[in-house]
């Protein structure tokens, strides 16, 4: 399987792991890239099997599939080097799953908006199952039309589009989504700065208040935004990115 990468700036290592959405890719993350090279970092921004270009990764795949062929594509890439790992939404999954559970560690890492929790609003509990109900007569449906409904039908329920054009994943991400990880964020002892936005309809900031306090000596940096802040917001990530690698945190 043939990774997909792009290399910006000079410096320390950073490798960016962009989330789960239709449109997901290389280019998810590249402004947050383009910010941290200019902070005078090396940011090795990898697209993940499935998205973009990428060939798709087997349908068996979970985060730990997924993990370790991260982690073998950083090894081929920067071999024994030091470097510093960020997760955004299903790449926090990742980056999480790795400091936690595998020998290959980052020295610190970056969890923004990260999934690994099990959540669900109100609302959403009250309407998934009607959505379950639904699928049945969407099926009678042409094709185009019924996946417009399911697309708007989700929508309403989490007011986001981040997961909801996954159609052709569909089997996979919910795999993904329901893995669990509370005892994996546990067994993190690497300095970790948790990034959220303060409007996040889909992991909501009451979930990174549970990362904080689930995570050893953790820091919690709350800012405006949604669920997509390193896309919105790449300068102000990308300055909070370099003020925690600067401090010189040690493990806790």
């Amino acid at each position: 399987m043939k990774l997909r990468y792009t290399i910006e700036g000079q410096g320390e290592k950073i490798v960016l792991i962009h989330g789960w959405a239709k449109n997901a890719s290389i280019k998810s993350l590249q402004n947050l890239q383009k910010e941290l090279a200019v902070l005078g970092y090396q940011a090795i921004n990898l697209e993940l099997p499935g998205f973009g270009e990428s060939p798709q990764a087997p349908s068996d795949w979970g985060i730990a599939e997924f993990s370790q062929y991260v982690t073998d594509q950083i090894r081929k890439l920067i071999g024994n080097d030091n470097y510093y790992l960020f997760g955004h939404s299903f790449g926090g999954s990742i980056t999480a799953y790795i400091s936690a559970l595998l020998t290959s560690k980052p020295n610190k890492i970056i969890l923004c908006s990260s999934a690994g929790l099990r959540y669900r609003s109100l609302k959403a509990k009250l309407l998934f199952p009607v959505a379950k109900v639904l699928k049945l007569p969407l099926k009678i449906l042409p094709e185009n039309l019924a996946q417009n409904l399911r697309k708007n039908i989700y929508y309403y329920i989490i007011r986001e589009r981040d997961y909801i054009d996954s159609q052709a994943k569909q089997a996979q991400f919910q795999k993904v989504v329901n893995q669990d990880l509370t005892e994996e964020f546990k067994k993190i002892n690497i300095p970790t700065l948790i990034i959220w936005g303060k409007d996040d309809k889909i992991t909501p900031v009451s979930m990174a208040k549970q990362l904080n306090s689930l995570i050893p000596g953790s820091e919690l940096k709350i800012i405006q935004g949604r669920h997509g802040i390193p896309l919105t917001s790449p300068q102000k990530v990308a300055q909070l990115i370099n003020d925690f690698i600067k401090e010189g945190a040690t493990r806790p």
